[in-house]
C-alpha cells in the first residue's frame, strides 16, 4: 500500500472511529433516557388504569371478605339474612359499573343481586335459593334504588343451580391453590352491554360451608376510560386475563392504532395480544409488579409494551400499554441519520483537502526525490533543481543531493578498488608461485592454488602447517620464525610431493607481514624444479589477467547497453511528463506504465547480477538432502510458465521411470532448472517448443539423474560453445534477438549444479537449436556429498 493511501486510511479511520464513539455514546445516552422516560410514562398510565379498575372490583372483594368473616365466626352463611342482601345492594348502588353480585354454596343455595337493565327508574333484582330440611325454595324480590320492596314472588321450579355455573366451578378448582385469588374472567352480555364475570372461593370449616362469590362487571364505561387515555400517536391500552382472554378494550381507537386491535385470526383477540403471546406465552402472568418488552412486532412495526399486573387486588389480569417505537425514537433515528451524513460529508471534505495537500506538498516532491534516488542508485548523478514543498521535503531533498555527490564519488572509488582487488586476487590465485599467510600459531590463514597444491591442503581448510612439510625441523622453523618476526626475510628450499606423487623442489621464502597489530608470516613457495613450469605458470597468469580484463570489459560493455535502454526510457518518459502537463490521463498512465516496466526490467537485471555474485562469493548456503528432480522440474516449469506464454512457446515434460532422489537443495535446484528453461524460452521462436526429459543413468559405477532440455531456436556457433558459461557473455546470434538480460542464466545454473557435485553440458548447432544436459549424483551414492567447482 502506498504511503499516501495509508495516511488517508489512518486519517479517515481515526475520524470515523471518533465519530463512531461519539455517535454510539450519544445514541446510548439518548436512547436509554428516552426508553426510561417512555417506560415511566407508560407505567404511570398503566398504574392509573389499574387503580381505576381495582375500584370496580372493590365491592366484590368486600362481599368476599364479609362472607369469609361470617363463615369463620358464625359458620355457614345465612342466605336469608337481609343484612347481607343489603350489603350487596349498597355495593351495586355505590359502584355503577358492577352489574351483579352472586353468592353460591356447595349445598346448592344461592343469592344474587343484579341490576335490572330497563328504561325508567333503576331497579334491582334479588334471587334467593334456600334449602331447608330438604325443601328447596326460590324467591325473587324486586327493589328500587332506596331498597324499598316493589314486589316479590316465588318460582320453586326454577332449575338454576349455582354449582353448575362456570364461575362456581372455576372458583372451586382454584380454591385448592390461592383461595383469595379471583378467577380468570369470561365475557358476558347483558342487554347488549359487554362485561366480564369473575369469582372468588369461600372456604369454611366443613364441606357444606364451602362457596363462592362472583361479580359481573359492566366494562362499557371502562372501555370509554381506556379510549380517553392520553397516549402517543399509534399507542393503545387494554386489559387481558392471564389466560390470554380479553377483559376490556378501548371503545374507540384512532386510525394509527387500528393495527394494534385488529382481529387477525378471528378469535376476537387484538393483534397486540397475539404478538405478546407469540413472543412470550407467559408474559401476562409473569408481569406481577411490571415488565417492559421491546421490539414487539405488530403490523410490521416494533412497539414498546408496558405490562402491569393486578396481583395486589387478587385479579389474574394485566394492563397492557403499547407505544410505537417510531413515535418514541423517530426523532432520535432522524437525528442519528443526520449526524451520520454530516460526519460522512466532513470526512469526505477533509479527505479531499488532505489529498490536495498531499499531492502538492508531499507526492510531487517525493516523486522528484525518488527519481533523484533512482538515478543515484543507478550510479549516476541528478542535476535537477531542488524540490518545492514543505520544509521537511526540502531538507530531505538537500540531504539526498549531498548524499548523491558523496555516493557517486565513493562508488567510483569503490568500483576502481574492487576491480583492482579482483585482478589482484585472480592474479594471485593463478600465479605459479605459491603464496600463503601463516598466523602466529602456524595456522593457514590464506593460500592460493599453487600453495594449496604444494602444501597438500584443500581449499577452505583451516589447519596448522607442520614444519616437516617445509622440510624443516621444529627447531629450524622456530629459529627462522624468530628471524622473520624481527623483520628479516628468510629463504630456503624444500622438497614437496606433487599432485601425482612426484617430488618437486621448491624455493621457500618467509617474510614478515604486519597489519598494524600482530605479525604474521608470508610464505612464498616457488617450484624451481624446472624453468618450463615457471614459464608456463607465468603464461597462465598472464592469460588469467587477460581473461579478467576481458570479463571486466565484457561486463561493462554488456551492462552499459542493458542498463542504458531502461534508463533512457525512464528518463525520456519522465521528461515528457514534466515538460508536458497537458498530456491527458490516458497518455500519462501510458507513460507511467512505460516507466514502471523499464524500472522493473532494470531491477530484474540488478537482482540477477546480485544473485550471481551471491553464488560466486559463497553467500548461498548449500545443505544437500534428498531432493525429487521431478518435483523440481515441475516447480521450475510453473515458475517460467508466464514467460513461455508471453513468448508463445510451449513446454512438455517427460519423466522416464521413477527417479531416485539426488543430493541437492530443492529451492536451489529448482532455481537452476528455471535458468536453463528461461534460456531455452528466450531463444526459441514464436510457436516453438521446449522439451524436458529426465531419467536415471549410470556411469563408472555412479548412479545419476540426467535431465535434458532441448529448444528449437537459432542455436549457437561451435566456436562460441566454450564461452556459454562465462558470466555476462552472449553469443553473436543471441545479440541479434530481442532478449534482454545480463547473460547470467547458464552461469548461475552451472554454479548451482556443480556446487552439488553435478555436471552441465551444452550442445548446439546454428539453425538446429540447443540441448542442455545436466546430471546430479543419486543421494547416498559415491560423490553425493562432494562439490565440483569445475
Amino acid at each position: 500500500m502506498q504511503l499516501k493511501w495509508l495516511v488517508i486510511v489512518v486519517f479517515v479511520g481515526v475520524q470515523t472511529l471518533t465519530a463512531g464513539i461519539v455517535a454510539v455514546t450519544t445514541w446510548a445516552v439518548v436512547t436509554n433516557s428516552v426508553a426510561t422516560n417512555t417506560a415511566q410514562t407508560t407505567r404511570a398510565v398503566a398504574d392509573t388504569v389499574r387503580l381505576r379498575y381495582e375500584r370496580f372490583v372493590d365491592p366484590a372483594t368486600d362481599a368476599v371478605d364479609l362472607a369469609r368473616f361470617i363463615l369463620q365466626r358464625h359458620g355457614p352463611v345465612d342466605l336469608s339474612l337481609d343484612t347481607f342482601e343489603r350489603f350487596m345492594f349498597d355495593q351495586l348502588t355505590s359502584h355503577p359499573v358492577v352489574d351483579a353480585l352472586y353468592l353460591g354454596r356447595s349445598s346448592g343455595e344461592f343469592m344474587m343481586l343484579k341490576r335490572v337493565q330497563a328504561p325508567g327508574e333503576p331497579s334491582f333484582l334479588t334471587k334467593h335459593i334456600r334449602i331447608e330440611q330438604g325443601t328447596r325454595t326460590v324467591e325473587f324480590r324486586l327493589r328500587d334504588r332506596r331498597f324499598d320492596l316493589i314486589r316479590s314472588w316465588r318460582d320453586d321450579d326454577d332449575p338454576f343451580d349455582p354449582r353448575t355455573r362456570p364461575w362456581y366451578r372455576v372458583a372451586r378448582e382454584q380454591a385448592e391453590g390461592d383461595g383469595r385469588r379471583w378467577t380468570e374472567p369470561y365475557t358476558f352480555f347483558t342487554s347488549g352491554a359487554p362485561g366480564v364475570s369473575t369469582a372468588n372461593a369461600l372456604v369454611g370449616t366443613s364441606q357444606d360451608s364451602w362457596g363462592a362469590v362472583s361479580v359481573d362487571i359492566e366494562t362499557g364505561s371502562f372501555s370509554e376510560f381506556l379510549s380517553s387515555l392520553s397516549l402517543p400517536k399509534g399507542g393503545g391500552a387494554f386489559i387481558a386475563g392471564w389466560n390470554g382472554e380479553v377483559v376490556a378494550l378501548p371503545s374507540e381507537v384512532d386510525e394509527a392504532a387500528r393495527a394494534l386491535f385488529a382481529d387477525t385470526d378471528g378469535s376476537g383477540r387484538p393483534a397486540l395480544l397475539l404478538a405478546l403471546i407469540d413472543a412470550d406465552p407467559d408474559a401476562l402472568e409473569t408481569t406481577r409488579d411490571g415488565r417492559v418488552l421491546r421490539d414487539v412486532i405488530v403490523g410490521g412495526q416494533p412497539h414498546i409494551v408496558q405490562l402491569v399486573g393486578f396481583a395486589e387486588a387478587g385479579m389474574p389480569w394485566s394492563i397492557v400499554v403499547s407505544v410505537p417505537e417510531e413515535t418514541v425514537f423517530g426523532w432520535v433515528y432522524r437525528l442519528r441519520d443526520r449526524i451520520i451524513w454530516v460526519s460522512v460529508a466532513a470526512s469526505v471534505v477533509a479527505t479531499l483537502v488532505l489529498l490536495l495537500f498531499w499531492r502538492r506538498s508531499i507526492e510531487r516532491p517525493m516523486a522528484a526525490i525518488s527519481s533523484r534516488l533512482a538515478i543515484i542508485g543507478a550510479g549516476g548523478y541528478s542535476g535537477d533543481p531542488p524540490v518545492r514543498g514543505v520544509k521537511e521535503m526540502r531538507r530531505i531533498d538537500a540531504a539526498v543531493i549531498a548524499a548523491g555527490r558523496l555516493i557517486n564519488e565513493r562508488q567510483s572509488a569503490r568500483l576502481e578498488l574492487i576491480a583492482r582487488l579482483r585482478d589482484l586476487v585472480e592474479a594471485m590465485e593463478q600465479a605459479p608461485v605459491g603464496i600463503a599467510i601463516l598466523e602466529a600459531d602456524r595456522r593457514l590463514g590464506f593460500a592460493n592454488r599453487a600453495a594449496r597444491i604444494a602444501l597438500s591442503v584443500d581449499e577452505g581448510e583451516d589447519e596448522s602447517i607442520d614444519a616437516a612439510v617445509l622440510g624443516m625441523t621444529e627447531a629450524e622453523f622456530a629459529a627462522k620464525a624468530e628471524l622473520v618476526l624481527n623483520g628479516r626475510t628468510v629463504r630456503g628450499e624444500a622438497a614437496l610431493p606433487g599432485p601425482a606423487g612426484v617430488t618437486s623442489q621448491y624455493g621457500v621464502v618467509l617474510s614478515p607481514l604486519s597489519d598494524g597489530g600482530s605479525v604474521r608470516l608470508l610464505l612464498v613457495l616457488e617450484d624451481v624444479s624446472t624453468a618450463n613450469d615457471l614459464e608456463a605458470g607465468l603464461i597462465e597468469a598472464r592469460e588469467a589477467a587477460e581473461r579478467s580484463d576481458q570479463a571486466k570489459t565484457l561486463f561493462l560493455a554488456q551492462m552499459s547497453h542493458e542498463f542504458r535502454t531502461p534508463l533512457n526510457a525512464i528518463a525520456g518518459f519522465s521528461e515528457m511528463l514534466l515538460t508536458s502537463p497537458d498530456l491527458g490521463e490516458a497518455r500519462t498512465r501510458q507513460y507511467v506504465g512505460h516507466i514502471s516496466e523499464s524500472a522493473a526490467t532494470l531491477l530484474a537485471m540488478v537482482e540477477r547480477i546480485l544473485e550471481y555474485v551471491r553464488y560466486e562469493s559463497g553467500g548461498v548456503g548449500r545443505m544437500p538432502r534428498p531432493t525429487d528432480v521431478g518435483e523440481a522440474l515441475e516447480a521450475a516449469i510453473v515458475a517460467v510458465a508466464p514467460e513461455a506464454e508471453a513468448a508463445g512457446v510451449t513446454m512438455d515434460l517427460t519423466l522416464h521411470g521413477p527417479l531416485e532422489p539426488v543430493a541437492a537443495d530443492p529451492a536451489l535446484l529448482t532455481r537452476a532448472f528455471e535458468q536453463i528453461l528461461s534460456n531455452g524460452i528466450k531463444f526459441s521462436t514464436g510457436g516453438g517448443r521446449v522439451s524436458v526429459a529426465a531419467a536415471v543413468s549410470q556411469s563408472k559405477g555412479v548412479r545419476r539423474v540426467t535431465v535434458g532440455v532441448v529448444d528449437r531456436g537459432s542455436g549457437i556457433n561451435l566456436t562460441d560453445l566454450p564461452r556459454v558459461f562465462e558470466p555476462f557473455w552472449k553469443a553473436a546470434t543471441h545479440l541479434r534477438t530481442s532478449s534482454q538480460g545480463p547473460g547470467l542464466g547458464l552461469a548461475i545454473a552451472r554454479r548451482i549444479l556443480t556446487g552439488f557435485g553435478g555436471r552441465i553440458e551444452v550442445d548446439s548447432a546454428p539453425g538446429e537449436g540447443t540441448r542442455v544436459v545436466a546430471s546430479l549424483p543419486v543421494f547416498g551414492g559415491p560423490g553425493a556429498d562432494r562439490s565440483n567447482d569445475n
